[in-house]
C-alpha cells in the first residue's frame, strides 16, 4: 500500500510538472515576451477608449498650429507614446503633419512639405 501510494505521488507530480511546462509554453508562445506596443500590432493596441483626447479635440489642437483642411488623422503609437497624427492640406497645396500627444494634447511636431 505505502508503496502504491509512493507510485502515485510520483506520477502526479509529473502530470503537475507536464501541465505547468506546457502552459509555460503556451503563455510564452502567445505573448513572445512583447508588449502590445511592440513592432507591427501598434497600431492595433492604440483605440480611442485608452487614450485621453478624443479625435476631435486633436484635429481642433493640430488646425490652431497648422492651416489647412484635414485630410487624415491616425491614432498610433510613436516609442510607445499614443499620438494623434493629424495631415492638413493649404490651399497652396503645402502639406503638414502636426503630431498630439493622444493623453495630453501636447504638440509634439509639426513637418511641412511644400508641393
Amino acid at each position: 500500500m505505502k508503496h502504491n501510494l509512493r507510485a502515485l505521488s510520483g506520477i502526479a507530480a509529473v502530470a503537475i510538472a507536464l501541465a505547468v511546462i506546457s502552459g509555460s509554453g503556451f503563455a510564452l508562445a502567445q505573448g513572445a515576451g512583447s508588449s502590445p506596443l511592440d513592432g507591427a500590432d501598434e497600431d492595433n493596441a492604440i483605440t480611442q477608449s485608452n487614450v485621453s483626447l478624443s479625435e476631435e479635440a486633436a484635429i481642433d489642437i493640430a488646425t490652431a498650429e497648422a492651416n489647412g483642411t484635414v485630410e487624415e488623422v491616425e491614432l498610433e503609437s510613436e516609442d510607445g507614446t499614443p499620438v494623434y497624427e493629424v495631415e492638413l492640406v493649404a490651399s497652396t497645396g503645402a502639406e503638414t503633419e502636426v503630431t498630439v500627444h493622444a493623453d495630453d494634447g501636447t504638440v509634439l511636431n509639426i513637418e511641412t512639405e511644400d508641393e
